[in-house]
């Protein structure tokens, strides 16, 4: 398998976090895997990891590009001889929100895939699974307005 980008899809609460970590679990020796999210932004404290996570929505764009930031300085990293895999873990509900990691993806000569969880689409189930405190609501909403894609399915690692 080339280098590749896996855009992580889905509502909060469909257990894309818990996707990734049994990819990394599993992982054979020559890969170097790394994940890149806005939610890494809220769980910053003056500058600092802290495990407490502080959402706040007038931040949203920053926390995007705090992510793209991430993303990009990982994509050109040396791999010391390893191959590359970058999961971008965030909502992704519409093509616009991960059209740009396509993009530069693509420019450096990542394969691109994407993981969207088939089992869960009831809002009141995903409403109790997700650890981010999302209302019932706006998960309903994001369940409306997702996008389909045509990008190739993730199906993890073969060595």
């Amino acid at each position: 398998m080339n280098n590749f980008v896996c855009i992580m899809r889905g509502v909060p609460g469909t257990g894309k976090t818990t996707a990734i970590e049994k990819v990394f679990d599993a992982c054979p020796d020559g890969w170097d895997l790394v994940s890149v999210s806005a939610d890494y932004f809220w769980h910053l404290q003056n500058g600092r990891w802290s495990e407490e996570y502080t959402f706040n929505a007038s931040r949203i764009a920053e926390s995007h590009a705090f992510c793209r930031g991430m993303f990009y300085a990982e994509a050109v990293a040396p791999h010391w001889g390893k191959s590359k895999g970058i999961f971008v873990d965030n909502t992704n509900i519409k093509l616009k929100d991960f059209q740009w990691y396509i993009d530069i993806g693509r420019y450096l000569g990542y394969d691109i895939y994407q993981w969207i969880p088939t089992d869960l689409k009831d809002s009141q189930e995903l409403f109790e699974r997700n650890v981010h405190g999302v209302s019932l609501d706006t998960i309903q909403r994001m369940l409306d307005t997702f996008e389909e894609s045509t990008l190739k399915h993730f199906e993890g690692i073969r060595t």
